[in-house]
């Protein structure tokens, strides 16, 4: 009996609508010769679900191509171990690679469904060929506990 009415409160806890998350560093970052910036909006549907859209705005710094892949992207809230990022089956999957030739720009995006409240934050890693660096990178988001 009591366990329905704490449900019911703690999705009245929750922002409802579009929520856009800070990133940790504000402004391009770089790893390798892929600059990129993040952004992220939350979206939470009360009584349903928690959906975190993850945009990145990149560019190929360097002299070779690079392939940015997000199919393969996996999440972390709040220090939990990373897991897969399920985008479902309404993702375009033409949004979720992105080839760089030398100097050019694109822009890749995924929205991982059901995830956790970030409370204190979010770490999302995708895979980067080409880049001269690492194969994953990781980018961190403000929770929002962190929000002002």
């Amino acid at each position: 009996m009591m366990l329905p009415i704490l449900l019911v409160a703690a999705a009245g806890c929750l922002p409802k609508g579009p929520v856009p998350l800070t990133a940790a560093v504000e402004g391009p970052t770089q790893t390798g010769d892929l600059q990129y910036t993040p952004t992220a909006i939350l979206t939470a549907v009360p009584g349903m679900s928690i959906d975190v859209e993850v945009r990145l705005d990149l560019t190929n710094k360097g002299s070779s191509p690079i392939r940015v892949d997000l199919s393969r992207s996996r999440i972390s809230v709040d220090g939990v171990p990373f897991q897969a990022c399920r985008y479902g089956r309404d993702m375009d999957p033409t949004a979720l690679v992105a080839n760089l030739a030398p100097d050019q720009s694109a822009t890749a995006r995924v929205i991982c469904k059901d995830i956790p409240r970030p409370g204190s934050g979010i770490q999302f890693a995708f895979g980067a060929a080409g880049t001269g660096e690492k194969g994953l990178v990781t980018v961190d988001f403000l929770g929002l506990g962190e929000r002002l």
